[in-house]
């Protein structure tokens, strides 16, 4: 871990250094959103060239965000992450929404609450995350009346060309040292910190199919593991922990079941009651949106 923290300072200075010969048009845009800058594509690629790009804001903070299909640019909205709730009102529901950074401003937190016709309780939290630097996650959990589900959807980025092709300048050639530094910085390995700080904002479901697909090991000694019960760690969420610490004796399949290696799901060495939520990957490229 030391030698990602060593990265993590050296890529942060290199981002500060980006910044710094962007010029004044940069001065004002919030630095936070660097690792997103550019345009991404669902992993794997889709046959219509649907993309998900994020333009810096220079005088309102956040960025502008713009949902690309069939080659035109079918959405354009502002996309904020400073804590603040926003009432909004959509298909038959009310509510509010909000997105924060993490403490190290790696990540980007959502959750939204919503009341929908039929008295019906929707709520949603998801997690943004960079897992390389060409590559981020976006994870949600999402419950309704009690019953909940998560999803998980890769992104990778998009190359000049691809951007090139729908009309729009790929912001990533001006800014490149800033960009492929501060995404080396977003990308290192998650440590025990990162999972509690995610753990204080979003729901557990959401941190659990994160730490699950990130599959990231920690250091989990058997105080560590009181340590993080007596913090108030989902039970659940620590299992998790555990299997992607252990492959050689667990893994973790899409329906965020333990299994031992070679055999039928089993917790043993484990806390009892894993069984846990489905989740899945799933895509529609004419719609994003990081509250839904």
């Amino acid at each position: 871990m030391t030698t990602h923290r060593k990265i993590l300072g050296v890529a942060t200075g290199l981002l500060l250094a980006g910044v710094a010969f962007a010029g004044t048009a940069q001065a004002q845009t919030d630095t936070r959103w660097t690792p997103f800058f550019g345009c991404w594509q669902p992993a794997g690629g889709t046959s219509d060239g649907s993309m998900i790009c994020f333009r810096p804001l220079e005088s309102e903070g956040g960025v502008e965000m713009l949902t690309v299909a069939d080659g035109e640019i079918a959405v354009t909205e502002t996309f904020r992450a400073d804590g603040t709730a926003q009432s909004i009102e959509r298909e038959g529901c009310t509510g509010s929404e909000s997105a924060e950074f993490s403490s190290d401003n790696r990540r980007i937190y959502t959750r939204s609450l919503y009341t929908c016709e039929g008295d019906v309780t929707r709520t949603a939290s998801g997690i943004m995350s960079l897992t390389s630097p060409t590559q981020w996650i976006d994870v949600r959990s999402i419950g309704v009346d009690g019953q909940q589900m998560a999803w998980v959807q890769f992104y990778e980025a998009a190359s000049a060309f691809t951007v090139e092709e729908v009309g729009l300048a790929d912001i990533t050639a001006s800014l490149g040292m800033a960009i492929r530094s501060s995404r080396m910085a977003a990308s290192v390995p998650l440590d025990v910190e990162d999972v509690l700080d995610a753990a204080d904002h979003v729901d557990a479901k959401t941190v659990e199919a994160w730490v699950a697909e990130r599959g990231d090991g920690f250091d989990l000694t058997g105080d560590a593991l009181i340590a993080l019960a007596d913090a108030g760690l989902d039970g659940s969420l620590i299992d998790v922990m555990v299997a992607v610490s252990n492959p050689n004796h667990f893994t973790v399949d899409g329906q965020m079941q333990s299994v031992a290696a070679g055999g039928a799901p089993s917790a043993a060495g484990m806390r009892s009651g894993w069984n846990r939520f489905p989740y899945g990957r799933a895509y529609d490229p004419y719609f994003f949106d990081p509250f839904y």
